[in-house]
């Protein structure tokens, strides 16, 4: 709320304004205030503006401006104004409809009695359109408030743009060119978490060219609608907002939805921002703030560094706090054949395509069996490129041969920019580095050009100022900036395709755009390795690896920069894995020498926080004895601070002794297995007693793992003891979070059934294994790659149960169809699937 004093200067400086000028600061108030929604109106010749200064898209509202000479008029004048305004607003509004009618004034000391008059009989004659009036008690409202975020705010489209004008365009989701097909649900759900006047923040993961970016635009679109503040928000744009000299100064003046793309690159700074936002308390308007990734969950990269930092257990339950839901929403899957056909319809409908869809027997076999049929972006693909080819044809190629054919599109477009094939291989080049750096400055351009030019021989080809024009015109970003080439696939093609003749030269060119912009261009390096890791083409994603891996070893790279690569490796991704090993193993011996070199008097929350990390990833990489001692490390750097700080170190030693249980176990070492898993149960206790929110789950997970060392030294009642707390600390967990602890819930479910038949407690394991049988059959068919193991697990158990009960012929039909999903996977990875499959049979 304002101050009188600060009322006094508004209605004074309101006063001040005149005419054009009260009206040129309405509209830059309103652009502020409410963004691409609203849209300023200026005269244009003769007929003048016919009385509309303003329009407010979202509530077809039509502002009409006087600014009155000293903030004063006489009564005719203001009742005359109002008259003449409406008269020529109504008459005008025959394209956008005109639902509100609203009169602006600066008449501070408000309204005549007359005009007032003059408005209700307004209302009387015109019934269909709300009319109302903004005066000073609205201009206080939105005087003062110009949110930091609003001038850096990506918003979205308009309803009806401009055609596309190439491949880029059609598949860029700002754009509604393409409507969202197949997401309805989703899109229920993501508005209803619009709803209530508080700070939410929710992740939303799924592979590229699923759809997220587009769900998200069309989500910024509805809230626009409903009159929120809404679009996304950059990495560059958050830092701008982060370093702001007054940080208490940051804040929103309306609903807001800040969308974020790229979570695991702004981890750091996402943290600082959600600890910022936990400070403020109760807020006026709601905030929500979506993160988009690839990847992202609990215990690992990029999801720690904002949520679950080492050492700030008060300050992780606070940005926790923020969640809701408190951990990722996975994007499901589309598989089924009338949505793959929608998608293709689509796209040919807005193109204008005159032919239909084939919908012959063949072909919908073909598009229902498509291994990339459930990603919108390559069926997109395969529509815009069967002008070219057949559409049945395209269906046969594989995800990579698609994109690296749109590639071949997109390359031959950026070339036709420039004249003769130097200019033409050096413009390509530098879209490569704009779409590694995540887009460039004109002077980053002009800079690059001159040392392509030099690198590739041509150092006389070309001016630096026209390779910026041409580059800009061929990818233009905001201003005179160059974007990066998009979506994420279609560039990262280009980059690899580009990038095949010389292995030096290229290399320095993905060296420099790394100096430029070293986290982005890590990112997009990480991204080209998740995006081609295809087993028929390994190549591909061999040249970005060899790549990061010479990058982490220049002497030059800081901490910093390899923590953020180390951040953004998944490590569910296998082409990465060892390098992943690589990187970590770097940054501890980094900081291990930092120590004995006297650079730091110590880095011990850090350095063990790496060290578990570290044998994490070796782990998965079944190097169980080595991850063993960086586990062991890690322990003995937590125990004394532990010892010191029990609330802020705590979670960490009982995290990293949790995982000394599990090496322990992979090596048969069952007794030293249990002693560590029994003190991590012990300290997660208390910790869990006073935060169960943010530390029941590890508890409950800790209690699975000792129930299943115990059961592993026969010690089956201590197991079931252990194993039903778990389950009963799931329960309430997985009733409010479903998606994110029903998968928890399912598998102490699952061990309950078997400490309950080792006991000869059959009927009893009958239930459990039946109730994670159900629990896993709705995760199964959204996420089949995910939990369709562990539903083939439960279902053969659930087999042995009823079995053992003399329930023959049920029995069998539940191992039937646990055989039926070992199949494809003992397919796929026999080395994993095959004993069990086997097993079942």
């Amino acid at each position: 709320m304002l101050n009188s004093d600060q009322i006094a200067l508004v209605r004074a400086q309101l006063r001040d304004l005149y005419a054009d000028a009260f009206q040129s600061r309405f509209a830059d108030l309103m652009e502020n205030f409410c963004g691409s929604n609203f849209k300023r109106i200026r005269a244009h010749g003769a007929r003048g503006d016919r009385g509309c200064d303003g329009y407010l898209s979202s509530m077809e509202e039509v502002f009409a401006c006087y600014g009155a000479l000293g903030g004063k008029a006489s009564v005719q004048a203001q009742c005359d104004k109002i008259r003449s305004d409406f008269a020529k607003a109504k008459a005008a509004m025959e394209g956008p409809k005109m639902a509100r009618w609203t009169f602006v004034h600066n008449l501070v000391d408000g309204l005549s009695t007359d005009a007032v008059s003059e408005l209700d009989r307004l209302r009387q004659e015109n019934p269909e359109i709300l009319i109302d009036t903004f005066g000073l008690p609205e201009f206080l409202e939105i005087w003062p408030h110009k949110a930091l975020h609003a001038p850096r705010l990506q918003r979205p489209a308009a309803e009806r743009p401009r055609p596309p004008r190439d491949d880029r365009e059609w598949m860029d989701p700002k754009y509604p060119h393409i409507p969202l097909i197949g997401r309805e649900e989703m899109l229920h759900d993501l508005r209803g978490w619009l709803q209530g006047a508080d700070v939410a923040v929710r992740v939303l993961t799924a592979a590229g060219g699923s759809g997220k970016s587009r769900l998200a635009w069309e989500l910024c679109r509805a809230a626009e609608k409903e009159g929120w503040d809404a679009g996304f928000l950059n990495r560059d744009a958050l830092e701008q907002l982060l370093s702001h000299p007054d940080p208490s100064a940051w804040c929103w003046y309306r609903p807001t939805l800040l969308v974020f793309d790229y979570a695991a690159y702004a981890a750091g700074g996402l943290r600082t921002w959600f600890l910022r936002l936990a400070e403020l308390g109760e807020c006026r308007f709601a905030l929500r703030i979506l993160l988009l990734e690839r990847h992202g969950k609990p215990g690992e990269g990029w999801w720690d560094v904002v949520f679950d930092a080492p050492g700030s257990d008060g300050d992780n339950r606070a940005v926790q706090g923020l969640l809701n839901p408190p951990s990722p929403v996975l994007f499901p899957e589309m598989m089924s054949l009338p949505w793959r056909r929608n998608i293709l319809a689509a796209v040919l409908k807005a193109q204008g395509v005159p032919t239909s869809l084939p919908d012959d027997p063949s072909f919908n076999k073909q598009l229902e069996t498509l291994s990339w049929g459930s990603q919108p972006l390559f069926l997109i693909m395969a529509a815009l490129l069967s002008a070219q080819r057949n559409l049945s044809t395209l269906l046969t190629f594989s995800r990579t041969k698609l994109v690296m054919e749109m590639a071949g599109r997109e390359i031959s477009r950026i070339k036709g920019f420039a004249n003769g094939r130097p200019r033409q291989q050096i413009l390509c080049r530098l879209a490569a580095c704009a779409t590694l750096a995540g887009g460039l400055t004109r002077q980053d351009a002009m800079a690059l050009a001159d040392e392509e030019k030099r690198t590739g021989g041509y150092p006389t080809t070309g001016d630096p100022g026209e390779f910026a024009d041409w580059l800009h015109n061929a990818l233009p970003g905001p201003d005179d900036s160059i974007a990066p080439i998009l979506p994420d696939m279609l560039g990262e093609a280009v980059l690899l395709t580009l990038f095949q003749e010389n292995q030096e030269k290229d290399y320095s060119t993905v060296a420099r755009a790394f100096d430029l912009a070293p986290e982005k261009t890590a990112a997009a390096l990480v991204h080209c390795v998740q995006d081609y890791s295809d087993p028929f083409h390994p190549e591909q994603h061999q040249q970005p690896i060899q790549w990061l891996s010479r990058l982490i070893d220049r002497p030059e790279l800081s901490l910093k920069h390899a923590r953020a690569i180390a951040q953004s490796m998944p490590i569910t991704t296998i082409a990465l894995k060892q390098l992943a090993v690589t990187v970590r193993q770097g940054i501890v011996n980094r900081l291990k020498a930092e120590v004995q070199q006297g650079q730091r008097a110590t880095l011990d929350p850090l350095l063990a926080s790496e060290l578990n990390n570290l044998g994490v990833e070796l782990a998965d990489l079944g190097r169980h004895q080595e991850a063993l001692l960086a586990t062991e490390e890690a322990v003995e750097l937590y125990r004394p601070l532990a010892a010191r700080q029990p609330d802020a170190y705590g979670p960490d030693l009982a995290m990293s002794l949790n995982n000394l249980g599990n090496w322990l176990s992979a090596l048969g070492r069952r007794q030293e297995a249990l002693l560590a898993t029994e003190e991590a149960v012990e300290l997660y206790r208390p910790l869990a007693a006073r935060h169960p929110d943010a530390c029941g789950p590890d508890l409950a997970t800790s209690l699975n793992n000792l129930g299943n060392w115990l059961s592993a030294l026969g010690r089956h009642q201590e197991a079931l003891l252990a194993t039903e707390e778990a389950v009963e600390l799931y329960r309430p967990l997985a009733a409010r979070h479903p998606d994110a602890y029903g998968p928890d819930l399912a598998t102490s479910l699952n061990n309950l059934g078997n400490r309950l038949s080792a006991l000869g407690r059959r009927q009893e394991a009958l239930l459990a294994t039946e109730e994670a049988v159900e629990l896993y059959r709705p995760l199964a068919a959204r996420h089949p790659d995910a939990y369709g193991p562990d539903l083939a697990r439960s279902l053969n158990n659930l087999g042995n149960r009823l079995s053992a009960l003399g329930r023959h012929q049920e029995a069998l039909l539940a191992t039937e169809e646990a055989v039926e999903l070992y199949r494809p996977l003992a397919a796929r990875h026999p080395d994993a699937y095959g004993p069990d499959l086997a097993g079942s049979l």
